[in-house]
């Protein structure tokens, strides 16, 4: 689905991603983890378009996107979400979902009402708000639902574009255990119609989900492997997740 070949980014005279070689196949979900300046958000940066490389390439299905625009990849195909929740409060949550289908198509930001009177808008957000659980609160302004149930909202958006490639920027960002545990299940859920990029620091979460797992270090790959071969990775429990027993979760 996406492929990076030497990907590297500088931030004066720092690397924040350093020669990356990154593939992600089709309809997985593909974690990347590390500590804190690892580069992470740096690399959904120029994968989304927000950021441009330095020197290297980005390959999406088989196409060199490296200097398109982010309105270019998403019309491709490629939708993301934030650190940040990145909603309208004062509209519903319908009306922010077909927003987002409205922004996706080209058209105008006529006044809010037409969004939810028009069937190509309203059917594809419905849509969405179902398979992120949230169809019951489609009418409620957005302000009033919790903070998962905002970070819900915000992946619908992106659905409701009708991605083929989602990236996935802490989605678990500052939700309780009930809650993280709510959106790994909707998460998994998705698991095969779209294919995932996930960056996260709940280990938990990433453990539950990742089909594969890249760890950066100071912008570089140490591994790429599957969760149960990272997990027990000496260079890994060095570098990110500790030193800890083979049969024991990571800590968060």
């Amino acid at each position: 689905m996406i492929r990076t070949e030497g990907l590297t980014k500088y931030f004066g005279a720092l690397a924040a991603t350093s020669d990356l070689d990154l593939h992600i196949a089709e309809g997985e979900i593909h974690a990347v983890i590390g500590p804190n300046g690892a580069g992470k958000t740096t690399l959904i940066g120029q994968l989304s378009g927000e950021l441009t490389p330095d020197r290297g390439r980005i390959l999406f299905r088989g196409q060199d996107i490296t200097r398109l625009s982010v309105a270019r990849r998403s019309h491709m195909g490629m939708a993301r979400s934030f650190q940040i929740t990145n909603i309208f409060l004062e509209l519903t949550v319908l009306e922010n979902v077909a927003m987002a289908v409205q922004a996706h198509a080209g058209h105008s930001f006529r006044f809010w009402r037409d969004a939810r009177r028009e069937r190509r808008l309203v059917t594809p957000a419905r849509e969405a708000l179902a398979r992120m659980g949230l169809n019951e609160r489609a009418d409620v302004p957005a302000a009033s639902l919790a903070h998962g149930e905002q970070r819900q909202l915000e992946i619908a958006m992106a659905l409701a574009t009708r991605p083929r490639m989602l990236l996935l920027d802490e989605p678990m960002a500052g939700m309780g255990p009930e809650e993280s545990a709510q959106m790994v299940a909707m998460l998994r859920g998705l698991r095969g119609s779209v294919t995932m990029l996930l960056v996260e620091h709940d280990m938990d979460a990433v453990f539950a989900l990742a089909d594969r797992i890249t760890v950066l270090v100071y912008g570089s790959a140490i591994v790429t492997d599957t969760p149960d071969a990272v997990r027990v990775n000496p260079a890994v429990r060095e570098a990110y997740l500790g030193d800890e027993p083979a049969d024991t979760a990571p800590a968060t």
